[in-house]
């Protein structure tokens, strides 16, 4: 099964961008320079904070450039095994090599013992709280307050504990053990995590988190060798298994680069090796100490300075410098920019919907269908760009984010790839998140895609021959927001094409913005109505009822006032459309009696009132809308079957008296039909004709109006208008 990971690599290389591109340091000159800062002792530990540099060799612990320089002689048992220094520079943690010596704590500026930690093997100071101090050991972890001395943190456990590592924006600390990983959380001092190594590979005794936080690396000890870890930590998933490392499990031989790219550690027999981690390439080995030794190498700690060496410190010589040449840039990758400039958060989106849906298609053929429908972007110089079906798609001059849903149906429409595939119940917002990490990593050379032209060609000529009525229908809005919402009605019939002055006035939704009106005072001009207001502009009809009524709707916020600006009162009830949908209607009458019906009801949902849709042909049923995906019902509904007249008129007083509440009046009701049509008399109602140009005219009325097919915009607007008041 395709792991979210595996997929979005697919489809990154097919755009120029991978995960496991080279770092900085591939194809460098890796070389042993010669000895450090240290001359002629062998300091096998070294640490630089703040221009100062601390060295330890044998029992002793030496200070040396900016500021002080001292020597502190220690009185251990063994010999010194690490050093840190605080986030401040106030101190200095010292790790002697026998557990009855512990941790000594020295000041930075005169090298004098501040405290001493007994039976503790190893420590690391708190990178975010200066003074906060992690020692473990044989009894668990203890976390401890330098400057005050005071234990602040225990928490035993059975196994013995490894180097403390804390993570780089001091939330969590990490200690390894026998066969895993205790990750506990700085908020609470509770187990966070508890990460299972996979395989027998012993004590876990070097752990490293990568620069950013989101890896971490594990080497394992005694009593067996093994591959070094790496963790995601944002799934706790495996990443990579990197070489073979050797040494002493507490040494400090595992570090990151500084731009976290490239990970170093102690390997046998005796060498030094450096691993591009994204890539899984081994970049170098190297042996800074010649010759034979035996089974206890003489390596012993790894330190990445910066700008262009390793620092390795040994048993035998000292501190040794591993140069490479040249020097690595600063950024990972030169900027390069997604095929036609696209923004990696809005391709990773649309990848991760298309996927979603089932399609397999790659990232760049997605691309190019996002910036062919488009109108801003640059035409591109293929013959399906070019194409008259495109064309078409190109006219709807939709927003990218709404360009979604036709990229998504053009890509239905095209035989998959299984390496494109998504894998199964994997939230879109996964793929989405995989697919970024991707886009934002490295440049690489790109894939070609594997489509040929043609089928491009035929998946567009289907959509735009099938769909391109729904897509008007369903509208920019409804697709941005669910950009899904086309596929599932892949289902319908194929909807007509509307005429460009529908869907003109289908994309405007201009109904609504006509029908506000100002007046001034109580009595100035057209008013609309509020639930709140002042007693002067309190409806005159609320005082026709009872004192006890008035005062409980005045407490429930149900009395109407008058306000000065506001929207028609008469739009705050329910809209009834009763809509010819049998033969006589069909053709270019039917699509603009559906254009008339969808804009009203378009109206009805963007204010949030109710609007039913009766049908005139049998059966008389009753549909409701109440969102914007909803108003493609009317499009989808053409019946073979003669008109009920009296069973639709009976459904429409029924739906009216239902929907009276007392206080709008009855629901306005509209009959959208044909000049020859027949219909009961039904107070209030409302009639729309449309006839052919040409055709005969019907008897007109104060109540009844007429339509041409494929109206002016003026015209159709006017209607509209008449019919919502």
């Amino acid at each position: 099964m395709t792991s979210p990971a595996a997929w979005a690599e697919a489809m990154g290389s097919t755009v120029g961008r991978t995960m496991r591109s080279a770092c900085p340091y591939r194809g460098l000159d890796f070389h042993v320079r010669g000895m450090a800062a240290s001359g002629s002792l062998v300091e096998p530990v070294t640490t630089v904070h703040g221009g100062a540099r601390y060295a330890a060799a044998a029992d002793e612990v030496h200070r040396r450039g900016a500021g002080p320089v001292w020597s502190t002689r220690l009185a251990t048992d063994g010999p010194i095994l690490d050093l840190d220094v605080s986030a401040d520079g106030e101190f200095v943690a010292v790790t002697a090599g026998e557990p009855s010596a512990g941790i000594h704590v020295l000041r930075a500026d005169d090298g004098e013992v501040h405290w001493v930690l007994s039976g503790h093997r190893a420590c690391a100071f708190d990178p975010r709280r200066p003074g906060h101090l992690a020692v473990t050991g044989p009894e668990g972890l203890t976390v401890v307050d330098v400057r005050e001395q005071d234990v602040l943190v225990r928490r035993p456990e059975r196994d013995e504990l490894g180097r403390p590592a804390w993570a780089p924006a001091g939330t969590h600390l990490a200690a390894g053990t026998r066969n895993r990983i205790l990750i506990w959380s700085v908020a609470t001092w509770a187990r966070d995590v508890v990460v299972e190594a996979p395989g027998p590979h012993g004590m876990y005794g070097r752990i490293a988190w990568s620069p950013d936080g989101t890896r971490l690396a594990a080497a394992p000890g005694r009593p067996r060798h093994g591959p070094v870890h790496v963790w995601d930590t944002r799934s706790w998933r495996v990443v990579r298994l990197l070489g073979e490392t050797s040494g002493p499990q507490q040494a400090p031989a595992l570090c990151w680069s500084p731009d976290g790219t490239a990970l170093c550690f102690v390997a046998a027999p005796d060498s030094i090796e450096v691993w591009d981690v994204a890539g899984d390439v081994l970049l170098a080995v190297l042996r800074p100490v010649p010759g034979d030794h035996d089974r206890h190498s003489p390596l012993w700690a790894v330190r990445w300075n910066e700008p262009g060496s390793i620092e390795v410190g040994t048993y035998v010589s000292g501190t040794v410098e591993c140069a490479f040449s040249p020097p690595p840039p600063g950024a990972a990758a030169p900027e390069v920019p997604l095929p036609h400039d696209c923004r990696p958060a809005e391709v990773a989106s649309l990848g991760a919907v298309v996927a979603s849906s089932g399609a397999e298609v790659p990232l760049r053929l997605l691309a190019d269908l996002l910036v062919a429908t488009g109108t801003s972007g640059p035409l591109l110089a293929t013959a399906v760009a070019h194409s008259a079906a495109m064309a078409r798609l190109r006219a709807l001059d939709w927003p990218a984010r709404a360009r979604y849903g036709i990229v998504l149906l053009i890509a239905k429409h095209i035989r998959g790839q299984a390496r494109f595939r998504a894998p199964k119940d994997v939230p879109r917002h996964r793929l989405e998140a995989d697919l970024q990490r991707v886009l934002t990593a490295y440049h690489c050379p790109a894939e070609p895609v594997d489509v040929r032209e043609e089928i491009v060609a035929m998946a567009v000529d289907q959509v735009a021959g099938r769909f391109l009525g729904l897509l008007t229908i369903l509208g920019p809005r409804a697709i941005a927001a669910d950009p899904l919402l086309p596929v599932r009605l892949l289902g319908l019939p194929s909807l007509p094409e509307l005429p460009p002055v529908a869907r003109e006035l289908i994309d405007q939704q201009p109904i609504g913005g006509d029908l506000r009106h100002q007046g001034s005072g109580t009595g100035g001009g057209y008013t609309g109505l509020s639930r709140r207001g002042s007693l002067a502009r309190l409806l005159p009809r609320e005082l026709a009822i009872t004192q006890p009524s008035l005062e409980a709707r005045f407490a429930n916020h149900d009395l109407l006032f008058r306000t000065a600006e506001g929207a028609d009162p008469r739009l705050s009830g329910t809209v009834v459309v009763v809509l010819d949908d049998t033969p006589p209607a069909f053709g270019r009458v039917g699509v603009t009696l559906r254009s008339v019906a969808h804009l009203v009801g378009a109206a009805q949902v963007r204010s949030r009132r109710r609007v039913a849709v009766i049908s005139l042909g049998d059966p008389a049923d009753v549909r409701w809308i109440t969102a914007p995906a909803e108003l493609v019902l009317l499009w989808d509904h053409w019946r073979a079957t003669p008109a009920r007249p009296r069973d639709a008129a009976r459904a429409l007083t029924a739906v009216r008296r239902d929907a009276d509440d007392g206080r709008s009046g009855p629901a306005r009701a509209i009959l959208l039909t044909q000049p020859y049509q027949s219909f009961p008399e039904v107070p209030g109602l409302r009639r729309v004709d449309v006839i052919r140009p040409g055709g005969a005219s019907a008897q007109r009325s104060p109540h009844r109006f007429e339509l041409v097919t494929d109206p002016e915009a003026g015209q159709m607007r006017r209607l509209l208008v008449e019919l919502i008041r």
